[in-house]
């Protein structure tokens, strides 16, 4: 990741030295916008993936794991300078499986399954530049990242006996990261934009916590069967690590009180 924010950085200080013709003249362009996003990527969820319900399974490979995810976006646009503003916004995270691992050990299948949902708010300073097709821009800054899981379990050591011991829903936690764009702003009107975007984050969830029927808080683990055998030992939690990278397309309306402040007139 930390390559990804310099390789960006570097390509944004080569932009920012060419010379570009189009929004030159213009007074800080685009100052204020709204955008909505679309887009999918990739994330490592190594722990999520790597997830085993019982050490009868250790060594079955998942039938579905999690990594590939759209994201559904709204943002906010500020710009205060010719070649300098901010974006705020929120993206929900959606992921095309879930994760399922399998075996037989009786004539019933033993399974695990685990779906995830989360999102990320973040505010980025961005830095831009001009041409006479559009913009390019650079952006990067912290995010809060959010998890939700579910997990079914049907274990099937024994014939006719089914262990569901370790299931839950609404395991939640947050965390703080790091989130980075690189894309290109092309002129649709005169108020709106099309903004193509490259990206990744560095971003680990690294507790979940979920309320049992009992009404007692507990943690996910990465191994809850041994958890579940000795209590009082200390064991790795699950993480969700939505490290990774990303491609989104983003529609932009901007709006100010005079209707040619995009190109004004000199």
């Amino acid at each position: 990741m930390r390559i990804t924010v310099g390789m960006l950085a570097a390509t944004l200080a080569l932009l920012i030295a060419l010379p570009g013709p189009g929004l030159a003249d213009d007074n800080h362009p685009r100052k204020y916008g709204v955008e909505f996003q679309i887009g999918g990527g990739y994330s490592m969820m190594q722990d999520v993936n790597d997830f085993i319900p019982h050490t009868r399974m250790t060594g079955i490979t998942p039938t579905d794991e999690i990594n590939i995810g759209a994201q559904f976006g709204v943002g906010i646009l500020y710009r205060h300078l010719d070649d300098f503003g901010w974006q705020f916004g929120y993206n929900r995270f959606a992921f095309l499986t879930n994760y399922r691992i399998g075996t037989y050990f009786t004539s019933d299948e033993s399974w695990a399954e685990q779906s995830l949902t989360g999102g990320e708010l973040y505010a980025m300073p961005t830095w831009y530049k001009g041409f006479s097709f559009g913009e390019m821009f650079f952006g990067v800054g912290p995010a809060i990242y959010f998890a939700n899981m579910d997990r079914s379990i049907d274990l099937v050591i024994d014939p006719g006996s089914h262990l569901t011991d370790g299931g839950f829903s609404d395991a939640k936690g947050k965390a703080l990261g790091l989130t980075g764009v690189l894309g290109l702003e092309l002129d649709l009107s005169e108020m709106m934009g099309l903004a193509l975007e490259v990206g990744g984050r560095n971003a680990v969830v690294g507790t979940l916590k979920y309320t049992d029927q009992a009404g007692v808080e507990q943690i996910v683990y990465l191994d809850p069967y041994l958890a579940g055998v000795n209590p009082s030992a200390s064991y790795p939690k699950l993480t969700v690590d939505y490290s990774g990278f990303f491609a989104k397309a983003t529609l932009r309306a901007y709006f100010q009180p005079s209707g040619t402040w995009r190109h004004p007139k000199h």
